[in-house]
């Protein structure tokens, strides 16, 4: 990676550009960034390539307009590209500078360098890992609140970024058609997994809870998604149900105490008591303007 990033840093240094420096750290941060991601979710992507991917993704950045339209002309690309938002000619012509200058012709990097500003639909998971990489690197400033949410739920994290993107762009310009349908992928995933809660209320379902109440706390807070407040029907019953979602999911900590038993799903919390703790400490109360919940 070495060579690469020497080449990478020349590019830049060419250019003249005073933000050089900034966008060296940046592409270096992404490129970390996206292994990261890979590693928190245990995601199925060559690291190499999502390295790589996040070093080249923006090598075009600091291209001249001539250059770009001798891209277009030797490529017999669109010309109406280049009626598109200047600040993603980057990613849309970066594919072909990147292949011509670093002879990386490698189509999964390309593509996923190609889409990283504005997403599209039916996107592979390096396309995903970069486009989020690209949103949440260290550098970036004011995104605690989705790197926060990445770190559970990436996909949710990819459709907040969608949305803030839209929202931002459609009072200064035109939105790109590709970010308006990936939006419509990825909005299912703006309010947390629904289907995971219905498989923790399933695994649950073993006759040993009751009064079950789902708060989905995904608006209150990054740190998770819903919470699950439930009512063991004694204290063996409690351990059980305990048990049955440690193995049933991934679990990031179970806390333990008396009469109740917290276990930390990443992307629901999910807490078990006896019936006279969950009176006394009185987590429905605490919740009662979180939104609640009803599964079909």
């Amino acid at each position: 990676m070495k060579a690469l990033k020497a080449k990478i840093l020349k590019k830049y240094q060419d250019s003249k550009d005073p933000e050089v420096s900034e966008r060296f750290n940046h592409v270096e941060n992404v490129a970390k960034r996206a292994l990261e991601i890979i590693d928190d979710h245990n995601l199925d992507v060559d690291k190499d390539k999502a390295e790589i991917a996040g070093l080249v993704h923006d090598y075009a950045k600091f291209s001249t307009l001539e250059e770009y339209k001798q891209i277009i002309e030797e490529n017999n690309l669109d010309e109406s590209i280049l009626e598109t938002n200047p600040k993603i000619w980057h990613s849309l012509l970066g594919p072909y500078i990147i292949k011509k200058e670093l002879n990386i012709d490698d189509e999964e990097i390309l593509e996923a360098v190609k889409y990283h500003t504005i997403g599209k639909p039916n996107m592979t998971t390096l396309q995903e890992v970069l486009y989020l990489a690209d949103f949440t690197e260290a550098s970036r400033k004011n995104v605690d609140n989705i790197f926060n949410i990445s770190k559970r739920n990436y996909k949710r994290a990819i459709a907040l970024i969608l949305e803030f993107k839209i929202n931002k762009i459609k009072n200064k310009g035109k939105v790109h058609e590709l970010t308006i349908k990936a939006m419509e992928e990825y909005k299912k995933y703006l309010n947390g997994n629904l289907d995971k809660v219905k498989e923790v209320i399933e695994t649950l379902d073993h006759n040993l809870v009751k009064d079950v109440k789902i708060y989905d706390a995904s608006r209150n807070t990054p740190h998770y998604d819903f919470v699950i407040i439930t009512t063991a029907l004694s204290q063996r019953q409690m351990e059980a149900a305990a048990y049955y979602l440690r193995d049933a999911f991934s679990v990031s900590s179970v806390e333990k105490g008396d009469f109740w038993i917290l276990v930390d799903l990443k992307d629901i919390i999910v807490h078990i008591f006896l019936e006279e703790e969950r009176e006394i400490y009185g987590l429905d109360k605490l919740l009662k303007d979180v939104p609640e919940i009803e599964l079909d």
